[in-house]
């Protein structure tokens, strides 16, 4: 009669160590943590970031593609040259009617940061911020909106990147 081969509890052992081992490196290829683990997020160059704010703003406002196209990030930049761009994302931020907008960061609302395994193609940048945004617009009827929106802002080699818009006026945690 012949017998049943059977693994060693070492070899079931090290198949298991192997198979997470293979599904860590697959699922951590691109993963965020974070930033910071508690209380209101740090928004890196915040100077920075409001000038950025306020320039994308007012491109939208004087229909400035250069510098719309400027302010997306470099991986969205990779995909759609200037020639093709047409307003991107902006392009619907502002009521047709305004002519003047005022954008202000009140706060960051919390912060990501990407980390990668070396060797590991960056398409996204290093920190991505929920930001919440002071908004006061005036339209040529005379009439003006004043509420709260939040932009998702990428921070990439010292620079800030316009991603998207929501509709919102708090942060989650409020």
């Amino acid at each position: 009669m012949l017998k049943k081969p059977t693994r060693s509890r070492l070899a079931n052992w090290a198949l298991t160590g192997l198979l997470a081992s293979l599904i860590f490196t697959v699922a951590s290829a691109q993963f965020t943590l974070p930033w910071p683990l508690w209380g209101e997020a740090r928004l890196p160059d915040e100077a920075r970031l409001k000038v950025r704010l306020q320039a994308f703003y007012a491109a939208i406002l004087s229909e400035d593609l250069r510098t719309m196209y400027d302010t997306e990030t470099p991986f969205g930049r990779s995909l759609v040259t200037f020639q093709e761009y047409h307003g991107g994302t902006g392009r619907g931020l502002l009521s047709r009617d305004t002519v003047r907008v005022d954008v202000e960061v009140e706060r960051g609302c919390s912060c990501t940061r990407f980390l990668y395994l070396p060797g590991q193609e960056r398409k996204i940048g290093q920190i991505r911020c929920l930001v919440l945004v002071d908004e006061v617009q005036e339209h040529a009827s005379g009439k003006r909106y004043s509420g709260k929106h939040i932009d998702l802002w990428e921070y990439t080699q010292g620079e800030w990147f316009y991603v998207v818009s929501f509709r919102g006026d708090r942060c989650r945690k409020d």
